[in-house]
């Protein structure tokens, strides 16, 4: 008994010295702590696989000038994006959907905003989207944004609605021309980017004169800058209204155009004509993702400064034009 006694005190010695000090390879991983996570480290933007996008986009819809084309991103370059996200400190709740639309947690002057700027990847794909929008990148245009969105629990309609309701890319930002979507990722259910007043015409009366009646009531929401430029709508998803049902349809994907996201496809429409006039048949909507999770980038494409007209009110807050000295000229 005594040896035994000796035995676990020089055990016991030992494990206490061992916590009290840790050596340098026990203090990487510590039982206490557990498993450490590592962070994750920007790959070398020479070595991202550029995209073998063509050039070139098919059209949706002439007369709502809606355009569509895949690979528009590599999926390294995807790969390279969700990087960044983590590197800004990963994804947080947003002020427009909460928890299940989120945002960069330094969205907005911060890590993410700073990341974007500077990285080489981020500018090759700047140049790619002035290709395709053939609006040249100016420091007034606002950053490029990304967003994750989630399922909302208990939906009407077994989740076939849009829950953040509809709205026109001019919606306060009555300079912008242009909007260029890119999805990250497959959805695996729901999630359609939705235009109900594009696409083929309902062939049968009362679907037509449910049509008329939904467009009318839209366009009268057009605000003006009397109204702040406020262009978006919202509806009791509950609400057994007739316009909650066209609305469904268009989430299925069975009325209007609607773009299924798809892995490096980008879709492109058009916020003003090339008169100079909006165009107000652009309105539209992300419908909710029923089963999976929804990732986007967009850039909304903008007049340079010196061919806007003087606002007669503040823009909302939250704006942040991309401005950066290295493109200046």
């Amino acid at each position: 008994w005594t040896a035994l006694a000796s035995v676990l005190v020089a055990v016991s010695s030992v494990l206490l010295y061992a916590y009290l000090f840790p050596s340098q390879e026990s203090s990487r991983r510590s039982p206490f702590k557990g498993p450490q996570e590592t962070q994750p480290s920007l790959p070398d933007a020479t070595k991202v696989a550029i995209s073998t996008w063509n050039g070139s986009f098919t059209s949706m819809d002439d007369s709502c000038r809606i355009w569509q084309t895949d690979d528009f991103l590599s999926n390294e370059e995807i790969d390279h994006i969700m990087t960044l996200v983590k590197l800004s400190g990963g994804w947080g709740p947003s002020q427009t959907g909460g928890d299940t639309f989120q945002v960069p947690k330094t969205l907005y002057g911060g890590r993410w905003e700073e990341l974007i700027r500077t990285d080489a990847v981020i500018r090759r794909i700047e140049e790619r989207i002035t290709a395709a929008t053939g609006v040249p990148f100016h420091p007034h245009e606002d950053m490029l944004a990304i967003a994750l969105m989630k399922p909302k629990a208990n939906m009407p309609r077994d989740g076939y609605v849009a829950p953040w309701g509809l709205h026109h890319d001019s919606d306060t930002r009555p300079h912008r021309v242009r909007t260029l979507i890119i999805y990250m990722n497959d959805v695996v259910e729901g999630g359609r980017t939705i235009f109900p007043l594009c696409g083929p015409k309902p062939s049968d009366d009362g679907r037509r004169q449910r049509h008329a009646k939904f467009e009318k009531a839209i366009q009268s929401m057009f605000g003006d800058a009397e109204l702040g430029s406020n262009r978006q709508v919202e509806f009791d998803m509950y609400s057994s209204h007739p316009f909650n049902a066209l609305l469904e349809e268009s989430c299925r994907g069975t009325y209007g155009f609607a773009a299924q996201p798809k892995r490096g496809r980008a879709l492109l429409f058009d916020s003003q004509l090339p008169s100079g006039e909006y165009n107000t048949l652009t309105w539209h909507a992300g419908c909710n993702v029923v089963k999976g999770r929804k990732i986007l980038l967009q850039k909304f494409k903008e007049q340079p400064m010196a061919k806007r007209p003087k606002l007669d009110y503040e823009p909302p807050p939250n704006y942040h034009p991309y401005v950066a000295e290295e493109y200046d000229a």
